[in-house]
């Protein structure tokens, strides 16, 4: 009873728990659980949100620079454009060539000065350079190592000429350092009305490179709102990572951006852009998450993904301390409510112990068992109740015992007397018989006298009548009577030996049984035509000779009450139920009437006494067999419709 209420009141705790966390399952009503992940997607969705807006607006601002810029270049630019177009226009002299050369290298000189001049008042660009739109060859830059060179992304170089009025993006790693860059390129158009010759084309291009770390990094921070797990992690289109990441990989290296492919569905959703939204998953580490996921636009044809992730640890670390601390709670009072049942329960408890212990001992078979209770009370009552009927069922037992004994007694005393009447009545029997037989010897000897010749002939034809028909008939009658009587006789003894004999009980193969006990009918089988068929039988236990003495007897009684208007059919089936075996012996003989079923069992009863021979034992001896053996025997019948015998015997 402690330990049911104990863990019933276990249960209900931790139920409300779990509905008080988790909530109700297929119900509007939500537990802590799914509240606080919802508190920290709006969380991730807002950050994500504000970091894009505030990266868009940081591209945006560099879009604007670059053209603020092409702006400040172009009349420099257009000069040095123009002193160029000349130089390599016609054939001119090599003085004319030596000054040219010298003022395009001071027109480079005034626009590297202006970019140097740039690069410092902005801060943010890494290099800042001037190339030929055609060539890709820097012709002004703030790094003076970087003239006379060409530009690193041609491809850039193209985006930029074919948007004209636009710059081309990407990001990429630096030749020399390895650093992230986001490469900036932008065309520089002639201003409006002025011509270059009969070139309309660009002036040049503007190439200027930043760094992704120094600039992005600190756009991308996450401070102490995303707790300590809190990450922002930029992909490329491939799910490169662009900027570096929080935490090592499961292996411990640190991943190489521009390099590290990140696997993890929050980066592949944001690399590919068909949505934006958040996700519960695990980041590249294998970690559990919650994530938002945006896709940001560098140019047409260029984007990059971001994925703002907190570790689910951490979300539900507070969460987890709180059921623990309920839990620890929850135990104590548990077992405080336990501790103070018990010492309440205890007056009530030990009673009923001390009651049970007492009917145990009574259910073993202890009579003088007596439940030692000495409290008032409903329980008080019950163990007097109790002990005033075991003592009213041992004295019953003692009055059942004798009784039995008595029983006992008669019976063997009624068994010795069948014997004894049986075996003592077959003498007398046997000086009948004899005699009988002798007087119809002296009657075959008086029936010779009387041919003779020489006897009389008036007292042969009185006296012929008498040894010629009379006393042949009633020697006759007094042979089959003594027949009739020792055969009875003969089968009260079987049956009185059946309750003296042991029995030997072992495990039995009832196929081979059948088999040892049809083979004995095999003759009236055939000449009767009768089909037996035996199923596969389930074994059971018994004693061999007694029970193939029962089937004997019941494969004989199907063979005598054959229906002689059809061909006999005998089949022996069997099935294991429920801890006995069941037997069942069916024919389509003659069957047998409803008020006859309960009578076949008795003693000397024969269903036709004049159609058929025995002395109506067989079925008598069949049940005293398997009452020995703990089993039953019953019939299922109807007159002309045949007869299934059934023995149920313990398996």
């Amino acid at each position: 009873m402690i330990l049911s209420f104990g863990l019933l009141f276990s249960v209900i705790l931790a139920g409300m728990e779990l509905v008080e966390i988790f909530g109700v399952p297929f119900t509007p009503l939500k537990g802590k659980y799914d509240q606080r992940k919802a508190e920290v997607f709006r969380n991730l969705s807002l950050v994500a949100d504000l970091k894009k807006e505030r990266l868009e607006l940081w591209l945006k601002e560099r879009l604007g620079d670059s053209k603020v810029l092409s702006g400040i270049l172009r009349t420099g630019l257009a000069e040095w454009r123009a002193m160029d177009m000349e130089k390599t226009a016609g054939v001119h002299s090599e003085e004319f060539l030596k000054a040219e050369e010298k003022t395009l290298q001071y027109l480079s000189g005034k626009l590297s000065e202006k970019l140097a001049i740039i690069k410092d008042s902005y801060g943010i660009y890494e290099k800042i350079k001037v190339a030929d739109h055609q060539s890709g060859i820097v012709i002004a830059s703030a790094f003076q190592e970087d003239m006379g060179t060409v530009v690193y992304r041609p491809d850039l170089l193209r985006l930029a000429l074919e948007s004209k009025d636009s710059a081309a993006m990407d990001i990429g790693k630096d030749p020399v350092t390895g650093e992230t860059l986001l490469y900036l390129y932008r065309s520089i158009q002639p201003a409006a009305g002025l011509k270059q010759g009969e070139d309309e084309g660009p002036l040049g291009i503007l190439a200027a490179n930043i760094n992704i770390n120094d600039i992005v990094g600190p756009i991308l921070f996450t401070g102490e709102g995303l707790g300590g797990s809190g990450e922002v992690v930029l992909v490329d289109q491939d799910a490169k990572i662009i900027t570096r990441l929080k935490h090592p990989l499961p292996g411990g290296t640190m991943a190489v951006p521009l390099q590290y492919q990140i696997k993890a569905q929050p980066a592949v959703k944001a690399a590919r852009g068909e949505e934006e939204g958040i996700i519960e998953d695990k980041d590249y580490r294998g970690e559990p998450v919650l994530a938002a996921y945006r896709h940001i636009h560098l140019s047409q044809d260029v984007a990059i993904g971001m994925v703002v992730k907190q570790d689910q640890a951490e979300v539900f670390a507070q969460m987890r301390r709180t059921i623990l601390h309920s839990s620890v709670i929850g135990l104590a009072g548990v077992i405080l409510a336990m501790g103070l049942t018990f010492l309440i329960a205890g007056r009530l408890s030990r009673p009923i112990m001390e009651l049970s212990r007492a009917a145990q001992r009574v259910e073993a078979g202890d009579l003088t068992a007596r439940a030692d209770v000495r409290t008032s009370g409903e329980v008080g009552l019950l163990a007097d109740s109790f002990n005033s009927m075991v003592q009213k069922i041992q004295d019953w037992q003692g009055e059942l015992e004798g009784l039995n004994r008595q029983l006992t007694a008669k019976n063997k005393e009624l068994g010795d007397i069948v014997y004894v009447v049986s075996h003592d009545l077959r003498s007398p029997l046997v000086n009948v018989q004899g005699f009988s037989k002798e007087l119809e010897a002296a009657n075959r000897k008086l029936h010779a006298i009387l041919q003779r010749e020489d006897f009389p002939l008036e007292i042969k034809k009185e006296i012929a009548p008498l040894l010629e028909e009379d006393m042949p008939e009633a020697l006759q009658f007094i042979l089959r009577s003594v027949s009739k009587m020792d055969s009875l006789l003969m089968g009260l003894l079987r049956l009185s030996r059946l309750g003296r004999q042991a029995l030997g009980i072992k495990e039995l193969d009832m196929n081979k049984l059948l088999a040892k006990a049809s083979g004995d009918f095999e003759f009236r089988l055939k000449e009767s035509g009768t089909t037996l068929t035996v199923d596969a039988l389930p074994p059971c236990k018994g004693d061999e000779m007694q029970l193939n003495m029962v089937f004997s007897n019941l494969l004989d009684n199907a063979l005598k009450y054959l229906d002689k208007g059809r061909k006999g059919v005998i089949r022996v089936s069997g099935k294991q139920e429920e801890g006995q075996v069941r037997y069942c012996v069916e024919d389509n003989g003659i069957g047998i009437s409803p008020e006859h079923q309960a009578k076949v069992f008795e003693i000397f009863h024969r269903l036709n006494p004049g159609d058929s021979p025995g002395e109506g034992l067989g079925l008598t001896i069949v049940r005293k067999v398997l009452e020995s053996h703990g089993g039953r025997i019953w019939v299922e019948s109807a007159k002309g419709a045949g007869s299934k015998f059934y023995i149920s015997l313990p398996e």
